[in-house]
C-alpha cells in the first residue's frame, strides 16, 4: 500500500515536470515554427520583387523603346507595361503598399550624359523617391547604379525634336518598393521597405 502511495506521488512529481517542460518549450516551439513561416514569406517577397523589377525593365526596353515619340512612349509605358506587372503583384498578394516607377533616359555619347525623358508611377503618387538620377546626369555616375548583373543594355535610337537620332541611345530602368506587413509578428509593426531596381 504503502509502495502504491509512493508511485502515485511520483507519477504526479513526474506529471508537473512535464507540464512546466511543456510550458517553458511551448512559447519557443511557436516561435520557431511561425518564424519559419514568416521568413518564407520574406524570400517570396523579394523573389517577385525582383521578378517584376527586371520584367518591367526588360518589357519596357523591348516593348517601348522603339517609339521615338516622347509622348507614345509614356503612354506605352502605362498601358503595355505597368498592367501586366501590377497583375502578377496582386496575384502574388502584394498589390497593397506596392510602387512601380518605370524610367527612360537617352543617352548621347557625344556628351557621355544620361537625360531622364519619360517616368511612369504606378499608382501616380510620389511615396518613394526613384534611386536613378533625375535630369542630366554623367554617364559615369549614372552606371554607379546598375545592378549586380554589372551589363548596362542600350537601344539603338534616341529622342530629337525632329524625332529619331541614330547616335543616342535609350535606357529603361524598372524600380518596385514594397512597404512588407508581417504576417504573425504584425505586433512589431510594418517591417522595412523592399526594393528592387533595374537597368536595361
Amino acid at each position: 500500500m504503502v509502495a502504491k502511495q509512493h508511485l502515485g506521488a511520483r507519477m504526479k512529481r513526474q506529471g508537473g515536470a512535464v507540464m512546466v517542460e511543456a510550458v517553458l518549450i511551448l512559447p519557443f516551439a511557436l516561435f520557431f515554427f511561425f518564424g519559419t513561416f514568416e521568413l518564407a514569406h520574406i524570400v517570396k517577397v523579394n523573389q517577385v520583387l525582383s521578378l517584376v523589377s527586371h520584367a518591367g525593365a526588360s518589357s519596357g526596353f523591348r516593348t517601348c523603346t522603339s517609339i521615338t515619340q516622347l509622348g507614345s512612349q509614356t503612354n506605352c509605358l502605362t498601358t503595355r507595361v505597368t498592367p501586366d506587372l501590377l497583375r502578377y503583384m496582386v496575384e502574388n498578394g502584394m498589390g497593397n503598399d506596392t510602387e512601380i516607377i518605370l524610367r527612360s533616359y537617352v543617352y548621347d555619347p557625344a556628351t557621355r550624359t544620361v537625360d531622364l525623358v519619360s517616368e511612369v508611377r504606378v499608382p501616380n503618387n510620389t511615396n518613394y523617391q526613384s534611386r536613378f538620377p533625375n535630369g542630366s546626369t554623367p554617364y559615369t555616375s549614372f552606371i554607379q547604379h546598375r545592378t549586380a548583373t554589372g551589363r548596362l543594355f542600350l537601344s539603338a535610337m534616341g529622342f530629337t525634336a525632329g524625332g529619331v537620332d541614330p547616335v543616342k541611345q535609350q535606357l529603361v530602368t524598372s524600380e518596385v518598393f514594397h512597404r512588407y506587413t508581417p504576417k504573425f509578428f504584425r505586433i512589431l509593426g510594418n517591417g522595412a521597405v523592399y526594393y528592387e531596381g533595374t537597368q536595361l
